[in-house]
Order: C-alpha cells, then sequence, then structure tokens
C-alpha cells in the first residue's frame, strides 16, 4: 500500500507522457501524410509550388520539433524508471534494516533479562553466603 502511494504520482505522469507521446506520434503521422499531399499537389500545379513550399517547410520544421520532444519526453521517461528503481531498493534497504533493528531490540532485551537474573541469582548466593559467615562466626 505504501509502495502503491509511493509510485502513483511517477505512474500517472509515466501514463501522461506516454499518452502525450502517442499524440505526437499521430500528429507526425498526420503530418506526414499531409507533406505527401502536398507535394503531390506541388508536381500537379506548378502555381501554387511556392506556397506549398512554405507549407512543406512548416510541416518539416513541425515535425523536427515533435520527434525532438518526443526523444526528450522518453529520456524523461528513463529516468522515472531508474527513480522507481532507486526508490524500491531504498524502500527494501529500509525495510531490512528495520527487521534486523527489531531483531537485535530482542535478543538485547532478552541479553539484558538473562543478565539481570544472573545478577540477581548471585546476590542471593552472597546474601546466603553472608548468612552462613555470619551464622559461622557466631557459632565461635
Amino acid at each position: 500500500e505504501q509502495q502503491e502511494r509511493l509510485y502513483e504520482p511517477l505512474l500517472i505522469k509515466s501514463k501522461d507522457m506516454e499518452e502525450k507521446n502517442q499524440k505526437r506520434k499521430d500528429t507526425l503521422n498526420n503530418i506526414r501524410e499531409e507533406v505527401e499531399i502536398l507535394n503531390k499537389a506541388h508536381s500537379q500545379q506548378g502555381s501554387l509550388e511556392e506556397v506549398a513550399q512554405r507549407t512543406l517547410d512548416l510541416h518539416v520544421d513541425k515535425e523536427r520539433r515533435l520527434r525532438e520532444t518526443l526523444k526528450r519526453n522518453q529520456r524523461l521517461l528513463v529516468e522515472i524508471s531508474k527513480d522507481v528503481v532507486n526508490m524500491t531498493r531504498r524502500r527494501d534497504n529500509r525495510a531490512k534494516d528495520f527487521y534486523k533493528a527489531q531483531r537485535e531490540l530482542k535478543q538485547t532485551d532478552y541479553d539484558l533479562k538473562t543478565k539481570q537474573d544472573q545478577i540477581e541469582d548471585q546476590q542471593k548466593k552472597l546474601r546466603d553466603l553472608e548468612v552462613g559467615m555470619r551464622d559461622f562466626a557466631q557459632a565461635y
């Protein structure tokens, strides 16, 4: 559940970027089709040559910009994926450290109780020995 909450914004952003990339690819394909149509019209209509060339240049420039944007988005997607992997590793390491600390705490508590019991036993033996020595000293 924590992992889902942690990665949900990254996944949403990743999906949004993929949708944008797909829209840009569709736009790019539409532009290509328009460029092809314009090229055909250009060859058929000599009088529209200058207008078609300007439109073609604009579409080619737009296609180039879309390709650059697509490349940038793909790089961002790779970076986000790497961040997700790193965050997963860090979360796993923190969980391992937490459980290790819990085990060590339980062991320390057990060791402390054992030592306290030993101290109490030794104190009891010491008191018994002192009483026995006092009794022995009083008897003689």
